[in-house]
């Protein structure tokens, strides 16, 4: 963490000890987890003090790694990821799934309720007793948001690529899940994955699978 004149961010800590943003990835995917992530910060910092930090979708992949690494080993940084899998998504819905996660991912946090003021991007929340704030692109504007939607990005990733060690042919290490024409391409050919694919996100792309699942393509 450095000193970067370029930016006049400040985050919003309310007079509080601690900031804690959370913010979430894979919301739109057809397959796999959604992931919340949170980040732990004092709040006397500020986005000036992160070099170069942005929101994970401006970051390359190689970026957001090098940030995982800052944010993992530093001495003032804490930081959880809580994921929501396909059929949790499927059933309850993923703005449900989404609060689930990040309703989880506060308790992550050994501090003073007290002393945290929590900023979410807008559609999260945590439980009530907290103080919160709903922002609006906030990974654009605060920096514990920024670092927690990095943690989160780089996370789900990992997982997805794992995954596609499983099952190579629906480029999952490339799409990370999301709907690509190769992707629904493959769906369609191959049938989906039960347990991994979000059956409620699918629609005409099921349809035209003929129901096929992986299993009995």
């Amino acid at each position: 963490m450095q000193k970067h004149d370029q930016h006049t961010k400040t985050e919003t800590s309310n007079g509080m000890k601690y900031v804690v943003g959370i913010d979430e990835v894979g919301r739109g995917a057809l397959a796999g987890p959604v992931a919340v992530g949170a980040v732990l910060m004092p709040a006397d910092l500020s986005w000036d003090d992160f070099e170069n930090l942005k929101d994970s979708k401006k970051l390359s992949e190689k970026k957001r790694e090098e940030w995982f690494e800052i944010i993992r080993t530093s001495d003032v940084l804490a930081f959880g990821v809580e994921m929501m899998g396909s059929e949790f998504i499927d059933k309850e819905g993923i703005v449900p799934a989404c609060v689930c996660a990040a309703h989880k991912i506060i308790t992550h946090f050994d501090v003073d309720i007290d002393e945290v003021n929590v900023l979410c991007d807008a559609g999260l929340s945590v439980p009530k007793e907290w103080n919160q704030e709903s922002i609006v692109r906030g990974d654009e504007k605060e920096a514990s948001i920024a670092l927690a939607s990095i943690v989160a990005k780089v996370t789900r990733d990992r997982y997805m690529r794992e995954y596609a060690k499983r099952y190579s042919a629906y480029g999952f290490e490339k799409n990370k899940g999301y709907g690509t024409k190769a992707h629904r391409i493959s769906i369609q050919e191959k049938g989906h994955i039960p347990g991994f694919h979000r059956i409620s996100f699918l629609g005409n792309i099921l349809a035209k699978s003929r129901g096929k699942t992986l299993a009995n393509s």
